[in-house]
């Protein structure tokens, strides 16, 4: 994802060229690149996603399209449920602690190890906010 990232035309975007991002974006970067964990990253007004590695099994058939997209457009069948917490965490400059969801109707076919059956299972998430330093 690093290199999908860097290689990434973010001048069409509303961030603009890399150059130009805040180093607290950068920093984020960074820890979500770093991290087993699956991470993704909404940033700035449009929530432009960023994701690591591990997350692409959870946007599956949206990578790597869901780059650099809007968290709205990516998430357009689940929207109406995440968009709430979303807009709450944007009118935020402080980080708080926000209790993981369950969506319900959100589900991800996920591959269980050899058998090569398909599951659903529900995923759970919380979403901290994460603030530009000037």
């Amino acid at each position: 994802m690093g290199q999908l990232i860097r290689d990434f035309d973010w001048s069409k975007t509303s961030l603009g060229t890399v150059d130009t991002w805040p180093q607290s974006l950068r920093t984020c970067i960074h820890i979500m690149l770093t991290s087993r964990q699956p991470i993704w990253i909404g940033w700035g007004k449009d929530l432009l996603k960023f994701y690591n590695d591990a997350y692409k099994d959870i946007v599956r058939g949206k990578h790597p399209g869901a780059l650099g997209s809007p968290a709205s457009v990516v998430w357009k069948d689940i929207w109406r449920d995440i968009e709430p917490q979303s807009l709450f965490l944007l009118s935020r400059t402080i980080v708080r602690y926000e209790q993981p969801a369950l969506l319900k109707d959100f589900y991800s076919p996920t591959m269980t190890g050899m058998t090569g059956k398909c599951f659903r299972k529900p995923w759970l998430f919380s979403i901290p906010p994460l603030c530009a330093v000037a």
